[in-house]
């Protein structure tokens, strides 16, 4: 949890798929792991429920 609440972990990524844009959240974890896409975003709605600020559902 400590990890996924660091600031420098979170981060939002601009994605173009057939000409639209997307705002993914991708949470970059310990090694060269990423959590992104609809894990990502479960994993933010989580941790607003928790408490955490760092991103609007």
């Amino acid at each position: 949890m400590e990890e996924l609440l660091a600031p420098k972990t979170f981060r939002k990524v601009l994605w173009r798929r057939d000409g639209r844009d997307y705002e993914v959240p991708v949470f970059a974890v310990e090694g060269p792991r990423e959590i992104w896409g609809a894990t990502a975003a479960m994993t933010a709605a989580l941790l607003v429920r928790l408490g955490w600020d760092g991103y609007r559902v």
